[in-house]
């Protein structure tokens, strides 16, 4: 059975059901909260520069990745999930990994913030670090590297798993993933949960990545586009439809 195939009759299962109503749940929470101005209030750097308590800041931040995740993570794993029965312990294993990913880009923006803010020079010129994680993604689009870890989290790559326990299975099918898409999801994390733009754009491609039929020249033409991204960066300063921080 094809992929399409395979898709298209998953959406009849009950799990893919659910899966699909978790996904637009997310996507109507987003857009809510970039509706109502609240999303500013998950950015990362509202969070660390705003007087948040830290346990309040982390909570509120996990939150906001947990859904921003979900909308945009469990789409191109909507096959595997399918092919593991769609199990809780394969979600919960896939959104574990994913989880864990954010809170280590939280903190290490943390420790980003309080360089910046102790190099006058740098916090003059914070764009820099922007221009930084664009060349990082772009560069990364290009490398065998990415090629490898996409190709593991394609579907065919799932047999590698199919021995494994749900929860392990989801673990594992969510580290191919992270290998493929992680450095795109950290340039979402820098963005800003409400920077909606970003987030449309960077979903689709990242399904389109996984399912679509010419997915290896759109990944090369994302990363030379990411790169003349971060070159326009230096000329204006600032990267269009970000929130900041």
């Amino acid at each position: 059975m094809t992929t399409a195939r395979l898709a298209l009759s998953g959406l009849r299962s009950p799990g893919q059901a659910f899966l699909w109503t978790v996904v637009a749940l997310a996507w109507a929470l987003i857009v809510g909260a970039d509706a109502t101005g609240f999303a500013g209030a998950l950015h990362h750097h509202a969070l660390i520069e705003g007087g948040v308590a830290l346990p309040t800041a982390v909570a509120l931040f996990t939150a906001g990745w947990v859904v921003m995740v979900a909308a945009m993570m469990l789409p191109p794993s909507s096959v595997a999930i399918e092919r593991h029965r769609g199990t809780a312990r394969f979600v919960a294993g896939y959104m574990a990994v994913w989880t864990a990913f954010g809170l280590a880009c939280f903190a290490g923006d943390a420790v980003i913030h309080r360089v910046v803010d102790s190099t006058p020079w740098l916090a003059a010129n914070s764009w820099l670090v922007a221009a930084g994680t664009l060349v990082l993604a772009g560069a990364y689009q290009l490398s065998p590297m990415k090629r490898r870890f996409l190709d593991a989290c394609r579907l065919p790559a799932l047999t590698v798993h199919q021995g494994s326990d749900g929860g392990s299975a989801g673990i594992a099918h969510a580290i191919d993933c992270l290998g493929a898409s992680g450095p795109l999801m950290l340039l979402m994390f820098a963005a800003g949960f409400a920077s909606l733009a970003w987030m449309v754009a960077l979903a689709v491609l990242m399904f389109y990545e996984v399912r679509g039929a010419r997915s290896a020249a759109v990944v090369r033409a994302s990363g030379a586009f990411l790169i003349w991204l971060a070159l326009l960066t230096t000329i204006n300063g600032a990267v269009p439809g970000w929130t900041g921080g």
